[in-house]
């Protein structure tokens, strides 16, 4: 089984992220970046902070829909 770090630095992978439960997706990301205790925050930190992970990947909101929360 691969690791995130690993799907998300892999070019040939798509990303798929659900965003339900996450209501400050702003809030999550710097989260993430100071190492918090969820690994959601975590992982959305990581897709943010790499341009190619970001473009890859394909946001879902709480009832199924593609969204974009970083625009």
């Amino acid at each position: 089984m691969k690791s995130f770090e690993e799907v998300v630095l892999n070019s040939n992978n798509k990303i798929h992220f659900n965003l339900k439960g996450i209501p400050d997706v702003a809030a999550a990301v710097a989260e993430g970046a100071t190492n918090g205790s969820r690994i959601t925050s975590w992982e959305l930190y990581m897709i943010k902070s790499n341009p190619q992970a970001l473009a890859r990947t394909t946001f879902y909101d709480e009832v199924g829909n593609i969204v974009n929360p970083f625009k």
